[in-house]
């Protein structure tokens, strides 16, 4: 049963993404962070990521590079 309106997770080599999408993303700011903890709505959606120091980074796409530690998708409610 899927945990929502998507029921497909795609894996990819993080650090040939990651290069590809840096070099794509001209005008778009992007961070480099050591994500600590997730802050989620009511609806489970992450409104924003808690980093080292406490820093807080809101965003409208986020993208999880941890690989399989999955940190963003494994820490969603009822994610296996």
């Amino acid at each position: 049963m899927p945990l929502g309106p998507f029921d497909r997770v795609f894996h990819f080599d993080q650090a040939r993404v990651g290069n590809w999408l840096r070099d794509q993303a001209v005008g778009v700011e992007r961070r480099d962070l050591t994500v600590l903890d997730t802050v989620r709505g009511d609806a489970g959606d992450i409104t924003h990521l808690v980093g080292e120091g406490e820093e807080r980074v809101a965003g409208d796409f986020l993208i999880d590079c941890t690989g399989f530690r999955r940190q963003l998708v494994g820490g969603a409610p009822g994610s296996r």
